[in-house]
């Protein structure tokens, strides 16, 4: 049985019990497949409302077995034992009910969707009612006393009825939940069950034709030449350039375009179109067996871009992973990815500093291991170029060819060894200032 299922019988039984429907109640409650405890409890409270004892303590013994921590549900049971005049077993749920309120005054079942609050001093009233039965007066009074004691600010005008019966040595009827009161499924999941449209109904808000009422989809119809009526008449083909065809069906003709832009011109009829991927994306025609240096000096043309050292790769149409193109043995490899004359290749820069400002320079003092993919790894001695700050505890920088990020206690900043140069000859009457050389150190581990 789906959940939407369940919440649904669900719904309906509690309708049902709304409109004091109890029969339908039940039909709706044994028709689910796998009840929860909440099922089990409206139940136990449906068979007791249609005097069905033992049935619905048979309902309320499996709402135990699903949840023994319910208050609630060894409450409703003891009611049941009660009324069965089985009052050691009542006495015992009573009981129960009481350590499963763990302390507390009172619990809320509302967040459950049980619109009930379960008082303690209400379980105490009961177990008085049934010591009552057994005769326990002293015991009786004292559940009764401590009931008074729990109870919130207000008339306590049942308890002291129960005491003043109890001194007397009679019985008095337990507490028992109002009529009505079950388990209810959650309002969110009941408006799940209505039907939504989330496409609504389409309405047309402007046309070029007059009087156009159409809502839907229909195919696009040529127009005449200064009516805003569509035309049913077949259009006549435009002039078509030599050397190229176009496909003739009983619907308008797709014709192609007569200009096409830059290298995309029918001009070879053994070219294919070539995409290339950039940072934005351009096509061109290429003919198969373009030496390496060639099909660079394109691609540089069409991307203006003419700097700058870049790598060019393709996708293998088996494993789907980009293939490096270094030279003339991987683009033979390349031509022989065509699919229907179309070939697809990824152009970027090699150099992982385009763009980005060296801050200073650091010398690692201590081996790194990175932890994630993010991470930069290095030896000591390396030299490592710091792009940017992280945070007070990680920089980001370049070392051997890679970009990450790392620890700055792993690093001291760089101290290049300065030293003094050779005075330049001066005349006697000119004065000069010695100029210093800087070299710059990096150790090798």
């Amino acid at each position: 049985m789906s959940y939407r299922d369940l919440i649904g019988d669900w719904n309906r039984a509690v309708q049902a019990i709304d409109q004091q429907d109890w029969l339908s109640s039940l039909n709706f409650l044994t028709k689910i497949a796998e009840p929860n405890v909440r099922i089990w409890f409206n139940l136990g409270c449906v068979r007791m409302h249609l005097c069905d004892l033992s049935g619905a303590l048979q309902e309320f013994d499996k709402a135990i077995a699903k949840d023994d921590r319910l208050a609630i549900c060894f409450f409703q049971r003891g009611i049941v034992h009660l009324q069965l005049d089985m009052l050691d077993e009542a006495l015992g749920d009573f009981t129960h009910a009481l350590t499963s309120l763990r302390g507390n005054l009172v619990i809320d079942y509302t967040q459950l969707g049980l619109r009930h609050r379960l008082y303690s001093w209400q379980v105490l009233h009961n177990m008085a009612a049934v010591y009552c039965r057994l005769c326990r007066w002293q015991e009786a009074l004292q559940s009764l006393e401590e009931a008074v004691r729990k109870k919130p600010q207000g008339s306590n005008v049942q308890l002291n009825s129960a005491l003043s019966i109890a001194k007397r040595n009679n019985t008095f009827e337990p507490v028992d939940i109002p009529e009505g009161i079950v388990f209810r499924p959650s309002k969110h999941e009941v408006d799940e069950l209505k039907l939504k449209d989330f496409l609504g109904t389409s309405k047309v808000i402007s046309s070029v034709v007059p009087n156009d009422r159409f809502a839907g989809f229909g195919p696009l119809r040529p127009m005449h030449l200064g009516s805003a009526e569509p035309s049913s008449a077949p259009q006549p083909l435009p002039n078509i350039p030599a050397g190229t065809t176009a496909q003739l069906n009983s619907a308008p003709a797709v014709v192609p375009r007569e200009v096409m832009k830059d290298n995309l011109q029918v001009t070879d009829p053994d070219s294919v179109i070539m995409k290339v991927h950039y940072e934005y994306t351009v096509a061109t025609r290429v003919t198969p067996g373009t030496s390496y240096t060639d099909l660079l000096n394109i691609i540089k043309s069409k991307l203006a871009h003419q700097s700058g050292q870049m790598q060019l790769s393709y996708k293998d149409n088996e494993t789907q992973e980009l293939i490096p193109i270094k030279g003339e043995a991987d683009l033979e490899k390349m031509w022989n990815q065509i699919v229907e004359r179309r070939i697809t290749l990824w152009y970027k820069s090699t150099d992982p500093l385009a763009g980005r400002q060296v801050l200073f320079r650091t010398l690692a003092i201590y081996n790194y291991r990175g932890e994630g993919p993010e991470d930069m790894e290095f030896n000591v001695g390396d030299v490592i170029d710091v792009l940017s700050e992280v945070n007070e505890e990680w920089l980001e920088g370049h070392s051997n060819g890679k970009i990450g990020i790392f620890p700055l206690c792993f690093v001291e900043p760089q101290k290049p060894e300065i030293t003094d140069s050779k005075e330049s000859s001066c005349s006697e009457d000119t004065s000069c200032t010695p100029t210093r050389a800087v070299k710059k150190v990096v150790f090798e581990e």
